[in-house]
């Protein structure tokens, strides 16, 4: 039985190679304090769904019962050979690109006071969505893990599950949570989608890279200096209530003064944090055709 569990863990890994150098298996685990911390989270109203399933979000096993491994993804969509240019761009081409991923109703920020005539969006905004493209990734790799096992049975899960795709990564060995609270891998950096799948047959543990830095460089406070709302905290983590990103691409209003100001350029997404962090400065992962920037 071990032997065919090896096996077959051999044969999947092979499986996931085609789509991403930077995956790994592990088994369920409970995040009882990642649990607790989302159940006390003081945040905006459109951040009460952390609240509402924080059980769920701490022990995978209550959103997939039959869960018997777990097979993490890092989807890379940005390195240092693209253009960062791409992420200033006219408004009117904004809103073409929006169209373009198939989002057809303006963002609410369109209709308000500016935005100007020149935005910048977060880089990941330049490419198709990627829950969409993220899904047909894990599909093709569950119809080929079908061929394997007849018996397989599988959910998928990107940001909008109830999992913890982070500390499943970091547990796994993909990489660490800096201060920003974004996943950061050493070769990668943190320009990447997380995706997975909750398995019903046993893998081995494996990760395809291991990540060999633990923490954020000692002393290093770019991300905290960078952040134009002090959203980022010294001892890491983010107040949801002052991140750019998280009201201006849920699109709520009323928004408060200091966001409201800064939404008038940076219309959909924030990459502040990120552009200062040291590993992006070196990230050269090769990105999946279905996942480069359309513009």
């Amino acid at each position: 039985m071990a032997n065919e569990q090896k096996q077959l863990t051999l044969e999947v890994s092979k499986i996931i190679k085609k789509y991403s150098a930077y995956f790994a298996f592990t088994a369920p685990a409970v995040f009882e304090e990642s649990g607790r911390l989302l159940a006390s989270l003081v945040a905006p109203k459109h951040l009460n769904y952390l609240k509402e399933k924080a059980a769920v979000r701490a022990d995978i096993k209550l959103w997939f019962p039959e869960v018997k491994s777990i097979i993490i993804l890092l989807l890379p969509y940005w390195n240092t050979k693209q253009d960062d240019k791409k992420t200033v761009m006219k408004k009117a081409d904004w809103l073409a690109l929006r169209q373009k991923r198939g989002f057809k109703r303006p963002p609410l920020g369109a209709s308000k006071k500016g935005p100007q005539d020149t935005v910048i969006v977060s880089r990941y905004i330049l490419g198709q969505d990627y829950h969409l493209s993220a899904k047909e990734i894990l599909s093709k790799i569950f119809e080929e893990i079908k061929q394997l096992d007849p018996k397989a049975a599988a959910k998928f899960f990107t940001d909008t599950s109830p999992v913890l795709e982070k500390a499943l990564a970091v547990k796994a060995g993909l990489g660490f949570q800096g201060k920003n609270s974004l996943l950061i891998n050493d070769r990668a950096g943190s320009y990447f989608f997380i995706a997975g799948m909750a398995l019903n047959i046993g893998l081995d543990d494996f990760v395809s890279y291991k990540n060999i830095v633990n923490d954020c460089p000692e002393g290093c406070d770019l991300c905290l200096a960078s952040c134009p709302t002090k959203a980022i905290k010294p001892q890491g983590g983010i107040e949801q209530s002052l991140c750019l990103s998280c009201w201006n691409t849920q699109e709520k209003a009323p928004l408060p003064p200091v966001i409201e100001e800064l939404t008038q350029t940076y219309v959909e997404g924030c990459d502040i944090c990120q552009q200062s962090c040291p590993f992006n400065k070196i990230a050269e992962a090769e990105i999946l055709p279905q996942l480069l920037p359309l513009v």
